[in-house]
């Protein structure tokens, strides 16, 4: 476990490293959806082609990748943050929940440390690069403790 500091908003959590060979397996049951294919004609004759520049296979892959990256972001929160929410923090997640709820009318997904993270930690998509790499250990966190020092571990870690 080490400290981690959200670069843009400078949100102190602690994280553990997240397996690579976990998330290979959950992203390998997502595979990319293919293309659609079209016919052309080339040099007089018609053969089948990848069309992926089809309006409607971009807007499928943008659903997928969205998808995606919700799994990997519920996968590395779940497995490598750790984080008590403080009363500020709970009520600000609640505020979200309830801002989501007046206005989609529906309720917002995820435990109470995933919406925190998501939608309060995470402001930017550098700080989502920063964070995933930091957890996945794909590069080290650059950003510790602004004293130097280490920080406290929560001595409650359930996360909600």
């Amino acid at each position: 476990m080490e400290p981690y500091t959200f670069p843009t908003t400078g949100i102190k959590i602690f994280i553990d490293k997240v397996s690579q060979i976990l998330i290979a397996k959950v992203q390998s049951k997502y595979t990319t959806p293919p293309a659609p294919v079209v016919e052309v004609e080339l040099n007089g004759k018609i053969v089948k082609e990848s069309n992926p520049a089809d309006p409607d296979y971009q807007i499928t892959l943008l659903n997928h990748n969205l998808m995606l990256e919700e799994k990997m972001r519920k996968l590395v929160i779940s497995q490598g943050v750790v984080h008590q929410l403080n009363p500020d923090e709970k009520k600000k997640v609640d505020s979200i929940r309830s801002f989501y709820k007046e206005s989609e009318n529906e309720d917002l997904e995820g435990n109470d440390l995933e919406v925190f993270v998501s939608y309060v930690c995470i402001i930017t998509p550098e700080d989502l690069n920063h964070f995933l790499e930091a957890v996945t250990g794909i590069s080290q966190p650059s950003h510790k403790s602004d004293s130097g020092g280490d920080l406290a571990v929560p001595s409650d870690v359930s996360g909600t």
